[in-house]
C-alpha cells in the first residue's frame, strides 16, 4: 500500500521524471509484487474476479510478457512478496465480525446482480457495478502460491519478506543485492534516494521519483515527510488521521472525485511551521490534537518504520535500523543535511523530540545515563580500511513486539521466504490469535455448512496439530502459549492448547518413505499406487530424493487425516483412492490435478457438512436472464426439480475443471452458489496443504533420517522441492461450472420447447452460449492482454470435452466410494449422481 494520494500529487507537481529503460540494462531490479500487480490489474480489470474466484487467468501471460522485455535488456528481476502484518496493520482490518468496505461493496453488487435493473422491460446486465471499489487494491492473499508456482516455472527469483516489502527492498538496495527498486511510494520512507514507480515497454521508458528533489520541492526535511506520511496513511500505519475529511462516496456514471490527503496535509504542516517555528518534526503538531489515539498511532508508526524486520543476505532476520547502522548509515539524519554541521543541528533537534516521545511512552533516553528503563541498546560497528569504527548506538525498545509482533526463530522466516510456510499461519503464532473471517462470497446468505466445516472438531484438531508441529521447534514460551481462534459467527473464543502429549512429531516419526529407485519427481498417483509403509528396516538410510521427502510428508498427512494408520497402511478411503489411481492411467499433469480434486471432494463429503446434491437457494444461483428462451405456441420449457438438482450437481463438479481462457476483464454470467461450493473445496485444500507443509518443516528441522539443511546448498534446491508439492496451487475458478449450467438448461429447454432431438438441442446450446452469452464474435468483449477475444466456439468445445472426461473420472470414483464406503457416498447421493450422469449422456 503506497502513501495515500502521494503518487497523484507527484504527477501534479511534476516530480515524476522519465528515463530510457536502456539505463537499466544489465541491472538487477527489485520489484514490489503487490505494487506491480496493482499497476497491471487496475480498477477496470478483473472486475468480476471476486465473483468467479481463483487467480487471474491472465496472470501468467502478463508476467511472461514482461519477462521477455526484461531479458531483452538483460535485466534480472527479483520479486518481493509481502510477509506478516504488524499489529497496526492487523487492527486496520477491523473486528472479525464486522464487514470492511470492500466486503460491503461485494454484497451490494451481488444483490444488484440477482435483481438487475430493467431497460424497456428487459434486465440490463451490462449496467452492473464493479466488484472492486475505486479505492480497493488488488489483493495477493489468495494467490501467493499461484505466483510462486509461476515464478518457479519461469525461473524468476522471488522472496517472501518477513514483514514489509518496501523496507526489504531498501535493505537489498543498500546491501548492493539489487541496483534499483520498482515499488510503491512507501519506499521513500526508507534510506533510498530514487524510486521507479512505472515502466512502459512500448515507449521504452520508465518513470521515477528523486527523493532529494521531492523534499526540496515540498520544503520538508525527511523526518517531516515521514511524519506527514504517517498522518495521511501508509503501509506500516494504514489509518488516516481523522483530521482529514472522509473521501466522497462514488456515484456510478459520474467522475470519481478523490481528495488529495497529502496536499491537504502539506497545507496544514506549512501553517503549523509558520506559526510555531518548529522545523524538526511534527510531533508537537500531533500533540496539539489532545488525542492519545493519534499519538499512539504516530509513535507506533515511527517505531515500525525504524525497526521493521528484514531478511539479511545470510538468511538471518534483523531489524532495519540495525542493518542500516551496519551498512554505515547514521540513524535519524535529515536527508537534506549535506555537511557535518547540518547533521549535528538536525540530530540535536531530533534528539530533543525523541526524548519527549520516549518520556511520553516511558522509554529510556540518552539523558538517563545508562539506566535500563525500557530500551535495549545495540552498538554496531563497521570496518573501514581494515579497522573497526564505532557508529551510533541503535536503541531497540523492549516492547517492540507490541508494535511489530513477537519474534519467531529466523529459520521459520527463512522457510516463509521460500513459500514453504504460509504467512497467515505464522502471523497467528506470532500474535497468538487466529481470526477466521467470513469469505466475501458467503456474506449475506446461508453459510451454515461452511460454519460447521471450519469449526468442526476434526479441523480444529488438525489446526491444533499444525500449531504443535511448529511450536515444538521453537522456544518453550510458544509451546505453552495458547492460541485463540475467533470466528465471525461466534462470540466465544476457542483457545487451542497445542501442548499435545506425545507431540505430533513423535507420533509420526515412524512414518517415512525411503525407496532406492525414487527420483526428484513426485507423483501423487504413483504414491497411492505403491504405498511405503513404515520402512523400519530402512530408517537409518538417509532420505535424499525429493520424491521420498514429499512422500514422507504426505504419508504423515494421511495419518493425521485418518487415511492411513501408524504402520503406513491405507484406510478404506485411502484404498479407494489407490484403486482408482491404479485402474485409471494418470500420466499428465492435468490428470494429477484431477486426482487432487477428487481427494478434496472425498474429504469434504466425509465431513457431512456440505451436500453435493442439494439445490442452491434461488437467490444464490445463476441469473435466469441467461437461460430464458422464447418458443412459439407458448410451448412449455420449464425444468423439473429433479433436473434442476442434476444440473446443479453437474455444474459443481464441472467447476473444478480448468477453463483455458485468459480474459483480463471477464464480463458474463456468474453464480454465487458455485462460488460458495468452491470456498468449501478451497478450505479443504489449504488445510491439507498447511498440514503437509508443517509436517515437512518438522521432518526437515528435526533431521529425521535426512540432512536436507546441509545438503541443500542453494535456493534452487529448495525451489525444486516446493515445485513438487501437491495441493499447492489454488482451486480453479467457477466459470466451467457456470457454462455447464447454462448449456444443460438451454439444451433441455430447447429440446422440450422446440420439439428437437437431443443432439440438435446440444448444438443449439453451444451456439447460444458462444454467441448470446459470451459474445465470441464481438471484438473487445472478454479480451486477453493482447486485446484479442479469449472465447471461441472451438475453445469452448475443447474445454467442454475435457470437462466431460473429468465428469466420467468423478463418476468412476464415486462408484467405488459408494460400493465400499457408504458413509461418504450413500445410496441417495449416488442415485442423484447416476441420474445426473444419464442426463449428461443425453446431450454429450
Amino acid at each position: 500500500m503506497p502513501i495515500k494520494t502521494l503518487e497523484p500529487y507527484l504527477f501534479e507537481r511534476k516530480q515524476v521524471f522519465q528515463a530510457l529503460i536502456d539505463i537499466l540494462a544489465n541491472a538487477t531490479l527489485g520489484i514490489d509484487v503487490e505494487y506491480y500487480l496493482n499497476k497491471i490489474y487496475t480498477q477496470k480489470k478483473e472486475q468480476f474476479l471476486a465473483a468467479i474466484g481463483g487467480a487471474p487467468t491472465s496472470l501468467g501471460d502478463y508476467i511472461k510478457s514482461d519477462l521477455k522485455h526484461f531479458q531483452s535488456y538483460n535485466i534480472r528481476p527479483i520479486f518481493v512478496i509481502p510477509g506478516l502484518k504488524t499489529a497496526t496493520q492487523l487492527d486496520d482490518a477491523g473486528k472479525v465480525e464486522e464487514l470492511v468496505q470492500y466486503e460491503k461493496n461485494i454484497e451490494n453488487v451481488w444483490n444488484k446482480l440477482m435483481n438487475p435493473p430493467l431497460h424497456d422491460g428487459v434486465p440490463n446486465l451490462q449496467a452492473m457495478e464493479n466488484f472492486r471499489t475505486y479505492t480497493e487494491k488488488f489483493s495477493l492473499d489468495s494467490i501467493v502460491n499461484d505466483l510462486i508456482k509461476c515464478f518457479i516455472e519461469l525461473g524468476i527469483d522471488y522472496l517472501v519478506t518477513p514483514y514489509d516489502t518496501s523496507f526489504q527492498l531498501s535493505y537489498l538496495l543498500q546491501s548492493q543485492a539489487i541496483d534499483a527498486i520498482y515499488g510503491s511510494t512507501d519506499v521513500l520512507l526508507s534510506k533510498v534516494d530514487k524510486l521507479i514507480i512505472g515502466m512502459d515497454f512500448q515507449t521504452k521508458e520508465f518513470k521515477f521519483v528523486d527523493k532529494r528533489k521531492l523534499l526540496q520541492e515540498i520544503g520538508l526535511n525527511e523526518r517531516q515527510f515521514i511524519d506527514l506520511s504517517l498522518m495521511v496513511g501508509c503501509a506500516l500505519q494504514p489509518h488516516t488521521f481523522p483530521i482529514f475529511p472522509p473521501q466522497p462516496r462514488h456515484v456510478p456514471g459520474q467522475p470519481y472525485p478523490i481528495l488529495n490527503y497529502f496536499k491537504l496535509g502539506l497545507d496544514m504542516v506549512f501553517q503549523y511551521i509558520s506559526f510555531s517555528g518548529v522545523t524538526s518534526d511534527l510531533y508537537g503538531y500531533i500533540l496539539n490534537f489532545n488525542d492519545p489515539k493519534l499519538v499512539d498511532l504516530y509513535v507506533r508508526g515511527q517505531c515500525a518504520i525504524k525497526y521493521v524486520p528484514v531478511l539479511t543476505a545470510n538468511g538471518y532476520v534483523e531489524l532495519y535500523n540495525v542493518q542500516m547502522a551496519q551498512l554505515g548509515f547514521k540513524t535519524d539524519i535529515d536527508y537534506l543535511a549535506d555537511d557535518d554541521d547540518n547533521e549535528e543541528d538536525a540530530n540535536d533537534g531530533l534528539k530533543e523530540r525523541e526524548e519527549e516521545t520516549e518520556k511520553e511512552t516511558g522509554k529510556e533516553t540518552e539523558s538517563d545515563k545508562g539506566k535500563v528503563v525500557g530500551n535495549i541498546s545495540k552498538k554496531e560497528s563497521v570496518k573501514q580500511g581494515g579497522k573497526e569504527k564505532s557508529t551510533r548506538i541503535v536503541k531497540v525498545p523492549t516492547n517492540l513486539h507490541e508494535v511489530i509482533s513477537q519474534r519467531l526463530p529466523p529459520e521459520l522466516y527463512l522457510y516463509q521466504s521460500l513459500g514453504l510456510l504460509p504467512v497467515e499461519f505464522l502471523t497467528s503464532i506470532a500474535r497468538g490469535v487466529n481470526k477466521v473471517r467470513a469469505p466475501p462470497e458467503l456474506l449475506g446468505q446461508n453459510n451454515d455448512s461452511y460454519q460447521k466445516l471450519v469449526s468442526s472438531k476434526f479441523y480444529l484438531d488438525i489446526l491444533d496439530y499444525q500449531y504443535n508441529l511448529i511450536t515444538q521447534l521453537v522456544a518453550r514460551y510458544y509451546q505453552v502459549k495458547k492460541i485463540a481462534v475467533k470466528f465471525w459467527f461466534k462470540k466465544d473464543t476457542i483457545e487451542l492448547n497445542n501442548r499435545i502429549t506425545p507431540p505430533i512429531g513423535k507420533r509420526v516419526e515412524k512414518l517415512f518413505v525411503n525407496n532406492a529407485e525414487s527420483s526428484d519427481l513426485f507423483s501423487l498417483s504413483r504414491f497411492f499406487i505403491k504405498p511405503a509403509g513404515t520402512n523400519e528396516d530402512k530408517k537409518d538410510r538417509e532420505v535424499k530424493h525429493i520424491g521420498d521427502i514429499v512422500s514422507t510428508g504426505l504419508l504423515r498427512t494421511l495419518y493425521l487425516y485418518g487415511l492411513a494408520n501408524e504402520k503406513g497402511e491405507l484406510s478404506a478411503l485411502g484404498k479407494i483412492i489407490q484403486e482408482f489411481a491404479a485402474t485409471n492411467q494418470i500420466e499428465r499433469e492435468d490428470q494429477e490435478k484431477e486426482l487432487e480434486s477428487l481427494i478434496y471432494l472425498a474429504l469434504l463429503l466425509k465431513t457431512k457438512t456440505f451436500k453435493l446434491n442439494a439445490l442452491e437457494p434461488a437467490n444464490s444461483g445463476l441469473s435466469k436472464v441467461y437461460t430464458q428462451l422464447q418458443f412459439p405456441n407458448n410451448a412449455s420449457s420449464t425444468l423439473t426439480a429433479e433436473e434442476e438438482k442434476y444440473i446443479s450437481l453437474i455444474s459443481r463438479v464441472f467447476s473444478l475443471q480448468k477453463l483455458s481462457t485468459t480474459a483480463i476483464n471477464y464480463h458474463g454470467p456468474v453464480s454465487r452458489g458455485l462460488l460458495s461450493f468452491r470456498t468449501h473445496v478451497e478450505f479443504i485444500r489449504t488445510t491439507l496443504l498447511h498440514t503437509l507443509e508443517c509436517l515437512l518443516i518438522d521432518f526437515i528441522v528435526r533431521l529425521e533420517s535426512n540432512n536436507i539443511k546441509a545438503t541443500y546448498e542453494n535456493k534452487q534446491d529448495w525451489l525444486k522441492l516446493i515445485d513438487q508439492l501437491p495441493f499447492y496451487s489454488s482451486s480453479n475458478n467457477t466459470l466451467m461450472g457456470v457454462f455447464a449450467e447454462i448449456f444443460f438448461k438451454v439444451a433441455i429447454k430447447q429440446q422440450r420447447g422446440a420439439d428437437a432431438k437431443a443432439s440438435e438441442a446440444a448444438d443449439f446450446a453451444k451456439v447460444y452460449l458462444a454467441d448470446h452469452v459470451l459474445h465470441c464474435e464481438v471484438a473487445g468483449h472478454n479480451v486477453n492482454y493482447k486485446g484479442e477475444q479469449t472465447f471461441s466456439q472451438t475453445q469452448l468445445n475443447n474445454d467442454f470435452k475435457k470437462a466431460v472426461k473429468w465428469w466420467k473420472s468423478f463418476y468412476s470414483f464415486m462408484t467405488l466410494i459408494n460400493e465400499k464406503e457408504k458413509l461418504i457416498c450413500d445410496d441417495t447421493l449416488f442415485k442423484d449422481i447416476k441420474g445426473a450422469d444419464i442426463l449428461l449422456s443425453q446431450y454429450v
